[in-house]
């Protein structure tokens, strides 16, 4: 008699690879782009606009997924840890040629509270009230959730941006914004900084129409 054929385990894939999970997300090696959507060996990204009636807000979302977890990454303003350094989100997009990228929490307009980007600590506190950590396996973790960074699952994520303090549209309050996430199917949600701050840019050029002119800001999500 023969000896039964055995099939061997799966190889898994290292900490932090996304790339088989969603192994149809992304291509061989060429970048394949539309109105709204961008696509490569890495990324995998959908552009959307939506409009809440009931909140009276438009909303613009870049639904992600990455096949590594070093594709999403975080950016100081002028690469330099400080107060006062900032800089326009278009000008980051094109310093650093990211495909997407959005203001994070302006940690340069307090002296306070924790600050940690892409491994490196650069301010303690003895008291961490709120905070979201993105570990290096893909989950995030929060205390306090209320976002614009969305969480589905490892390895797939957004961007959200909520127009505000405009005619066509008013801006939501903090539990607005959870429906808003909520309604998105996130599994986690985190808030980041708001007003003026609150950008989304595909390359090098805005998609949502900010407050005012918007404004410079010390650290973003790319």
């Amino acid at each position: 008699s023969e000896a039964p054929e055995i099939t061997p385990e799966p190889t898994p894939e290292p900490v932090g690879s996304f790339r088989n999970k969603f192994a149809d997300k992304f291509t061989d090696g060429e970048v394949i782009k539309t109105d709204n959507t961008y696509q490569s060996a890495n990324l995998n990204i959908t552009f959307q606009r939506k409009y809440f009636d009931e909140l009276m807000s438009r909303v613009y979302y870049a639904d992600i997924y990455i096949a590594d977890i070093s594709c999403l990454r975080t950016v100081l303003a002028e690469d330099t840890f400080g107060k006062g350094y900032k800089e326009w989100i278009t000008k980051v997009a094109r310093r650093t040629g990211s495909v997407v990228t959005m203001n994070g929490d302006y940690y340069g307009s307090r002296d306070f509270g924790v600050v940690a980007r892409n491994g490196t600590l650069y301010r303690d506190a003895k008291n961490i009230r709120d905070v979201a950590v993105l570990y290096w396996d893909g989950h995030m973790k929060k205390r306090y959730p209320r976002s614009a960074f969305g969480y589905y699952e490892p390895g797939h994520y957004c961007f959200v941006v909520v127009d505000g303090r405009l005619a066509e549209s008013k801006g939501v309050k903090l539990d607005g914004l959870s429906r808003v996430m909520e309604g998105l199917g996130c599994a986690v949600a985190y808030n980041l900084d708001g007003g003026q701050t609150s950008l989304l840019a595909r390359e090098d050029k805005l998609i949502n129409r900010p407050s005012g002119r918007g404004r410079r800001a010390s650290d973003f999500i790319i």
